[in-house]
């Protein structure tokens, strides 16, 4: 995998359960999202946009995500996190 950015705490920017979709732009890039700070609980690899974080796996995504990590392929580099609370 290429270059990679974490959050293992979204509380820090003020995004703790508070995300309700996700926008990948690269398809040579994945989220990985966790249920919990520092990479906890239940646990969701996400491929492609999702518009609405309803249900994953019979898990409720929406508003309860608390640390994330992107990873790309080699030689690609993971884009900077844009919250909007």
């Amino acid at each position: 995998m290429g270059a990679g950015r974490s959050i293992p705490n979204l509380k820090r920017y003020k995004m703790n359960d508070k995300i309700s979709s996700i926008e990948i732009n690269d398809s040579r890039c994945r989220l990985e999202v966790w249920e919990h700070p520092n990479y906890k609980g239940r646990y969701a690899d996400i491929r492609s946009n999702i518009s609405r974080l309803t249900r994953w796996n019979g898990w409720k995504l929406e508003d309860e995500i608390s640390s994330l990590r992107c990873s790309c392929r080699k030689s690609v580099t993971c884009p900077r996190f844009q919250g909007h609370p």
